[in-house]
């Protein structure tokens, strides 16, 4: 994952999906920030699927930013504000995410 994230710019709080670096796959490489325990965690999941997510949304009030575009961009974009992942790991274990 430590590859992926050097070699793709992974930001804290960015992921990125296999379609986006044309590989035709069901993969995400994830990166959770540090929330002041001084932990940070990343993740690189095959298969994700959303398996539960709340009612209340959410979006960024300044806009969004992607890897390709590393401005951010005009525009709210609703989202869950909560989702729970089921996906495998890259060592072929199960885990639900939330």
């Amino acid at each position: 994952m430590r590859k992926s994230r050097n070699r793709y710019g992974l930001r804290s709080g960015v992921g990125l999906a296999a379609p986006q670096i044309n590989i035709s796959k069901r993969m995400i490489a994830v990166l959770i920030p540090d929330d002041g325990s001084g932990k940070s965690y990343d993740y690189m999941l095959v298969n994700p699927k959303i398996v539960s997510h709340s009612v209340q949304e959410a979006y960024l009030p300044t806009g969004e930013g992607c890897l390709s575009v590393d401005d951010n961009v005009a525009g709210l974009v609703h989202r869950h504000n909560r989702i729970t992942i089921k996906a495998k790991t890259s060592k072929v274990m199960i885990y639900s995410y939330d």
